[in-house]
């Protein structure tokens, strides 16, 4: 069977069908090629499909909506090419005996993003430092300093070899840290108590917003590995809902954003308060100072 046959896979022939019905009047053969890219990273690995969860991600019910998803499609395919072309450049290898494990991670970016959500929303620790900075600077004083996130390197392009290091941010403001840790599926083991939100307007971030991916490095129990590395790819699948942890009850959407967001709003949770409080706008730390006297 050919890789991206659409027509005589019934579970690739039913995604198509899915991707049919959200795209309506929008689309496009080369939209549903563009999709065929990364349909095999919408099953997860127990065989279910979450290609409709396009849906409230992309706001398909709307014009709007509907054509950035046809525009993102067709971004990712006018970068491989054709889809023969794909499958020759980016051979996939998973714990084989003579390659080892080389995975090939599409991106899938959301093109038109602020015609869909006017922000998103990062969740972050208290005591986060600044990534790979030597002065040890904590995130929340760089982001009063600056007015921005910290630089995340964009990916070098729309296939990669590995998976990219994105900042992962949500639609939603969740009530508490509690709330936000439940939908996001935000892990106790990961260290975040999630007492800081930032709010990144959707204004400047065309081209760096991304469908979210989830990636699996660790082979079950019964698999030896014979790649010969510590990390190795053993799956990529989409994670457009949190959905990934059965201990949480999930089902927050959520995107990757690259590069050095700005931020409208800085809020921490005070448990005194029981609430989100705004410690720093972009508003007032860009307003001119008024002259003294």
């Amino acid at each position: 069977m050919d890789t991206f046959d659409y027509i005589n896979d019934p579970l690739t022939a039913e995604q198509v069908a899915t991707l049919r019905t959200l795209l309506g009047d929008d689309w496009t053969d080369k939209a549903r090629d563009g999709f065929l890219v990364i349909s095999g990273r919408f099953v997860d690995e127990i065989g279910n499909d979450r290609t409709d969860e396009l849906r409230p991600l992309f706001l398909t019910k709307t014009a709007a909506g509907r054509k950035a998803l046809r525009d993102s499609l067709e971004t990712l395919f006018n970068f491989v090419g054709s889809l023969n072309q794909f499958e020759a450049d980016y051979p996939i290898f998973i714990n084989d005996p003579v390659h080892g494990s080389l995975g090939s991670f599409p991106q899938l970016p959301i093109i038109g993003i602020h015609t869909l959500h006017s922000a998103l929303y990062r969740l972050f620790d208290s005591k986060a430092l600044v990534y790979g900075n030597p002065v040890q600077e904590l995130v929340r004083d760089f982001i009063i300093r600056t007015g921005k996130l910290p630089f995340v390197p964009p990916p070098s392009g729309l296939v990669l070899r590995q998976k990219p290091r994105m900042y992962w941010c949500s639609f939603e403001r969740y009530e508490s840290p509690s709330a936000s840790r439940s939908a996001l599926q935000i892990l106790e083991k990961w260290k975040s108590d999630c007492r800081m939100r930032a709010t990144l307007p959707t204004a400047n971030l065309e081209g760096k917003v991304f469908v979210a991916y989830s990636g699996v490095s660790e082979y079950p129990p019964y698999l030896m590995s014979v790649s010969g590395a510590g990390h190795a790819f053993a799956g990529y699948n989409v994670e457009l809902k949190a959905a990934d942890h059965p201990d949480l009850p999930g089902g927050g959407l959520q995107v990757g954003v690259v590069g050095e967001p700005s931020v409208s709003l800085l809020e921490e949770w005070r448990d005194e308060e029981a609430s989100w409080v705004t410690i720093w706008t972009a508003e007032t730390a860009n307003r001119p100072r008024q002259p003294v006297g």
